[in-house]
């Protein structure tokens, strides 16, 4: 991702900057606004305030977010080769380079009077059609534009991925609400757009996805008859909503990843929200080494944003990190490391961030802060698990007020 963030005033956050890399996190307690700036990052991933005439509230409202505008909030995004992008009090500037190429789109048609004055972006597009682009004529070419072709500007202006894919918490009535979703969405019940935007990507792989092995867990997953199943040890199916907590959460997430990850030729940005959900620590592990695999490989171009709770992600990420580390010392050393941890879930601590989010009013100077070791790129040993430092303060607090037991003499 690569980008800069700047948030001012604006719901929970009222002053933070964010670097995003291949591989970001924030933790941090309930209220601190980890969600808030995860979903900043979703708008602009999926190119909310690019273009004019933009329906801001609309944006905000989708990720319900929209109440958290203040008379003088600051949302900047920016990033390396120096285009920007901020919304100051509602308004919407860009740089001079982004607000040519939002012209260009604006005005895409105007001028074009054979397929000869298509410009090279819209050719492009023309290339990825899956019928010969010879068989439109020019109207239905302009029309597929006017329905498609912000992609490919959003791709030109931003150097953003094409395509930003949101992981709600809420999740896990996707497995609960089993077969009631078609229904559900049929009749426009009011549930959060992230969430039923997740649900209809993951009834789409669902329907990809005949079967997928889930082995950190015990349990494969079927598609059997327009519903999902989980196979326990391969011998007794049971509906997926009568499972486990720990796999009617991850099992969607992983059924829709295992569908994404199979399109190589386009990038894409992954945003997590509390992938730990009702998992045991060493699954949580597990579960992490599997969204860097799917969603930020080294050497892929997609990139991946998580919010967590859990000190065991940290801990986790971190382990990847390492790895990396240590596999750059010989080739020797990298294939024994890679036994430990395959190559495909090492993390570069070059591409990866991660922040400390607290909740608004903190005595600190800074309430979202980089809790990465600039010397080791990996995250401060003492920032893995902040509450269990608080608790173990109290702990020895009250060994040290324990009073020593009386003893009774015997005579005889």
């Amino acid at each position: 991702m690569n980008e800069q963030l700047v948030v001012k005033n604006f719901g929970p956050i009222k002053d933070a900057t964010v670097d995003f890399k291949r591989v970001t996190v924030f933790i941090g307690p309930t209220g601190g606004g980890k969600s808030t700036l995860a979903k900043l990052a979703a708008i602009f991933g999926d190119g909310g305030p690019f273009v004019d005439n933009v329906d801001l509230s609309g944006i905000l409202v989708k990720y319900g977010i929209d109440n958290y505008r203040e008379n003088d909030y600051l949302i900047r995004l920016s990033n390396q080769s120096g285009k920007t992008i901020q919304i100051l009090g509602d308004i919407i500037s860009y740089d001079s380079q982004t607000l040519s190429h939002i012209e260009t789109y604006n005005n895409y048609d105007s001028g074009v009077n054979t397929k000869n004055d298509l410009i090279p972006d819209v050719q492009g597009f023309l290339d990825t059609l899956s019928t010969n682009d010879a068989t439109y004529t020019l109207e239905e070419i302009k029309a597929l534009l006017k329905q498609y072709s912000r992609q490919f500007y959003l791709k030109a202006i931003f150097e953003s991925a094409l395509y930003t894919h949101y992981v709600p918490a809420e999740r896990l009535l996707v497995s609960t609400l089993n077969l009631s979703w078609p229904s559900l969405i049929q009749a426009k019940i009011d549930l959060p757009k992230p969430l039923l935007d997740f649900v209809k990507a993951y009834l789409k792989a669902g329907s990809v996805i005949d079967m997928l092995d889930i082995p950190f867990l015990g349990v494969q997953y079927e598609h059997i008859n327009e519903r999902g199943y989980i196979s326990l040890n391969k011998q007794r199916s049971l509906p997926i909503n009568e499972t486990a907590s720990g796999i009617q959460s991850v099992t969607p997430l992983l059924v829709l990843l295992e569908h994404l990850s199979r399109n190589t030729e386009q990038a894409q940005s992954f945003i997590i929200e509390e992938p730990e959900l009702n998992l045991f620590p060493t699954a949580q592990f597990e579960l992490v080494k599997i969204l860097v695999d799917k969603c930020a490989r080294i050497e892929g171009q997609n990139d991946l944003v998580l919010t967590t709770h859990s000190p065991y992600v940290l801990t986790a990420l971190n382990l990847l990190c390492y790895a990396f580390r240590i596999a750059q010392q010989d080739e020797a050393t990298a294939k024994k490391v890679a036994q430990l941890i395959p190559r495909h879930c090492w993390i570069d601590p070059e591409q990866f961030a991660a922040y400390y989010v607290d909740r608004p009013g903190t005595k600190r100077k800074q309430q979202v802060r980089s809790i990465i070791n600039r010397k080791t790129g990996l995250i401060e040993e003492n920032e893995l698990d902040i509450a269990s430092d608080e608790l173990s303060a109290i702990f020895d607090k009250l060994v040290r007020l324990r009073k020593p037991a009386k003893t009774t003499v015997r005579t005889k």
